[in-house]
């Protein structure tokens, strides 16, 4: 499940140490009280519940739900985010799509983890952020050491304060908001009503059939040559990521070529420009995102014709700089790691 890993990093940008946290509570959330019959509605058409957790490197260890976990997925169910609740919603999709779900409780590095409803292999999510530590969890509240990060940026004299309030907006943006991606569209539930039939009647208008057309991904449509300036593919930047940090990412390794031991070693631009044109891909999208143990990483998806051929990523040490850690995940499964990624984008 590493593209869950990567995934769920995309929502994690910028988790950094530090001391004396305070959080605000999302305002957006409320419970309701369901009998076990109404919750059972909801999970009858969950085929598996595992818990992953991810090390710094990615690597995952896995096992099936205990009492504790469904607890979580209780909760989880019992939460309206904007007055539409979540229950209904999964019951919603479920009818909308026709098929059973899976449920993973990701926890990454901190207090961070998710839970991700997920239908037809992947293709249909929802992502429910949580504050986890230990026994404690809350959901859809923001985690201490992202609190802990907004305070050491709002420090930063070397930031704007509309930069600062731009960081924690985005960064209480994610912790606060439940993300329904139905086959690569992002679907804003707040639009949704709490009635269930409405829910479910949105939902069918968003269904994928065989003759809908493919979606268009989404993303920043910006111009990305102050960014990535030495490359010929056509680049974009996500919709979820920070420009900013992306660029403070290429400014550290601005001149720096890769650490591996080779004549040959290229810089993180050459690499991605490199697979570009060695997958065919007619457009590429960027993302960052900081919360691992090493510092951070940043990703480079291809796609040709909107189809989703792989994913690059560049691990970062504390200071942004690139390390030999590289991987390239291709949408078959297989993939490429280290010097072999650089050698494939070379050939």
């Amino acid at each position: 499940m590493k593209k869950l890993f990567r995934l769920l990093l995309g929502f994690s940008v910028l988790f950094m140490v530090a001391c004396g946290s305070s959080y605000e509570k999302n305002p957006y959330v409320t419970k309701e009280q369901f009998t076990s019959d109404e919750i059972i509605e909801a999970t009858k058409d969950m085929l598996n519940a595992t818990v992953e957790t991810y090390d710094s490197s990615g690597n995952t260890s896995k096992r099936k739900f205990e009492n504790f976990e469904y607890d979580i997925l209780n909760s989880v169910l019992s939460t309206k985010y904007k007055d539409v609740s979540l229950r209904s919603l999964v019951i919603g999709v479920t009818k909308t799509i026709g098929d059973t779900y899976d449920v993973v409780l990701a926890k990454l590095q901190y207090d961070i983890a998710y839970m991700v409803f997920m239908w037809n292999d992947g293709a249909v999510t929802l992502t429910v952020p949580l504050r986890m530590n230990n026994k404690e969890y809350a959901v859809l509240e923001i985690p201490d050491h992202t609190a802990q990060n907004i305070q050491r940026i709002s420090k930063n004299k070397d930031l704007s304060q509309q930069e600062k309030d731009d960081v924690k907006k985005r960064e209480y943006d994610y912790a606060w908001t439940p993300v329904l991606n139905m086959y690569g569209t992002v679907i804003d539930i707040a639009d949704m009503k709490n009635d269930k039939n409405d829910s479910e009647t949105y939902l069918t208008t968003s269904k994928k059939t065989d003759n809908t057309p493919t979606t268009e991904v989404s993303s920043n449509v910006t111009a990305t040559k102050d960014i990535f300036e030495f490359v010929e593919g056509k680049y974009e930047i996500s919709e979820y990521a920070s420009i900013e940090f992306i660029k403070e990412i290429m400014k550290a390794n601005d001149g720096y070529m890769l650490p591996f031991a080779h004549m040959a070693a290229p810089s993180i631009e050459s690499v991605s420009d490199g697979i570009y044109f060695k997958l065919g891909a007619d457009k590429a999208i960027i993302d960052a995102a900081a919360g691992n143990m090493i510092g951070a990483y940043l990703s480079v998806t291809y796609y040709k014709r909107n189809k989703q051929l792989a994913v690059l990523y560049f691990m970062l040490d504390e200071e942004l700089i690139g390390t030999q850690d590289v991987r390239l995940e291709f949408s078959n499964g297989k993939e490429l790691d280290s010097w072999d990624v650089i050698r494939y984008a070379q050939e």
